[in-house]
């Protein structure tokens, strides 16, 4: 995905330990700009001697960034979607929008609504890497931020988590 790269080294007495351990990388380690709350999951699949080989299992953000971002007088709506990426990886997406002020219920029903389309219809265009890039460098949570304003001023948005549910090709 991120080609051949190390992004780690993890101790071990015997390396066929090392299957199914699951590496928790900081975005800005991954892609080099300074995104510390945002987390990158990784589970080794393959050993090679003294090399383990891994593949994307994840995607988080710190709880600590998200509790800045919510006010008093304010409407939170956690979204969870699913969505599956166009090389078949279906992926489990949990995002928080946070509204200006107090919303309705027919406000928030219809951001819950566009924001788990544009999230399909993107993954659905979208191979896992362009859609995971997408996410880290933040274009897809300043899409939905931008036209979810249009029906109601949104003050942040973010993708909070990403599971696997299985892995494509």
């Amino acid at each position: 995905m991120f080609g051949e790269i190390q992004i780690a080294e993890t101790p071990s007495t015997d390396p066929k330990l090392l299957a199914g351990r699951t590496l928790e990388i900081s975005a800005a380690e991954l892609i080099g700009q300074p995104k510390y709350h945002m987390k990158v999951l990784f589970r080794v699949t393959s050993l090679d001697g003294k090399r383990a080989f891994t593949t994307f299992s994840g995607f988080g953000v710190t709880k600590e960034y998200l509790f800045r971002m919510v006010r008093k007088r304010t409407s939170k709506l956690t979204i969870t979607s699913e969505a599956e990426t166009k090389d078949k990886w279906k992926l489990q997406l949990t995002t928080i929008t946070v509204m200006n002020r107090k919303a309705e219920s027919e406000i928030k029903t219809k951001i819950r609504k566009y924001v788990e389309s544009f999230l399909k219809d993107f993954a659905s265009k979208a191979s896992i890497y362009d859609f995971l890039m997408a996410v880290l460098e933040e274009a897809i949570q300043q899409h939905i931020k931008k036209f979810g304003s249009k029906i109601y001023p949104v003050r942040f948005n973010e993708i909070t988590k990403i599971e696997v549910l299985k892995a494509g090709s």
